[in-house]
């Protein structure tokens, strides 16, 4: 793989020696390290490498099938330990801002994006680890492409946040008089119904 995709401004005088050397690392532990460590978090290309590379290892290491499709099943599971991860990344943000005196942890800004990408627009992530194996640069050029629309991010373009939702709550009242020789029975039924969107 043609990892010079991932200079995003290529510098003549930059050395990408180290960037391209970590980059480069696919074995388990240093995939996890890397992720663990921020490393993916430093753009949204960086972010994208991450996901391929921990995908790759998630198709290797994958012993039985849950009937999902894999790029489906690597989303959910990398969201259940994102939680944990996104907590982990907001105190570092916050013990930078206060070490530096109100300088942003630009990392925490990729996270956010991150946790839009696997939570709310998995979409994205599951086209671009589909087309990934085919076209790598290009699957990841479409990616950021729609990453960086100004749709992304935006509640009324997303469908998957906008579920249609309707309650039916019945209540009901019975009752039972009796009155010398006389037996009434009242029953009152009262329906509310409740969309939510």
């Amino acid at each position: 793989m043609d990892l010079s995709v991932l200079h995003r401004h290529p510098l003549p005088d930059r050395d990408y020696f180290w960037k391209d050397k970590l980059n480069c690392l696919t074995g388990h532990l240093d995939c996890r390290f890397l992720e663990w460590t921020g490393w993916y978090n430093q753009d949204i290309y960086q972010r994208l490498l991450g996901h391929y590379r921990l995908y790759q290892l998630f198709k290797k290491e994958r012993k039985t099938g849950t009937g999902l499709a894999q790029p489906m099943a690597y989303i959910l599971n990398y969201r259940a330990s994102h939680g944990f991860k996104y907590l982990l990344s907001r105190v570092t943000g916050i013990v930078y801002y206060l070490g530096s005196f109100g300088k942003p942890y630009y990392p925490l800004q990729m996270e956010g994006i991150n946790k839009l990408l696997v939570n709310e627009y998995a979409s994205i992530l599951q086209a671009f680890l589909t087309e990934a194996d085919n076209n790598f640069e290009e699957a990841l050029s479409q990616a950021v492409g729609q990453i960086m629309s100004p749709e992304f991010g935006k509640k009324s373009a997303n469908a998957l946040l906008h579920v249609k939702q309707s309650a039916v709550i019945l209540q009901t009242q019975n009752e039972f008089n009796s009155y010398h020789n006389n037996t009434h029975y009242f029953n009152e039924y009262t329906t509310v119904n409740a969309a939510a969107v």
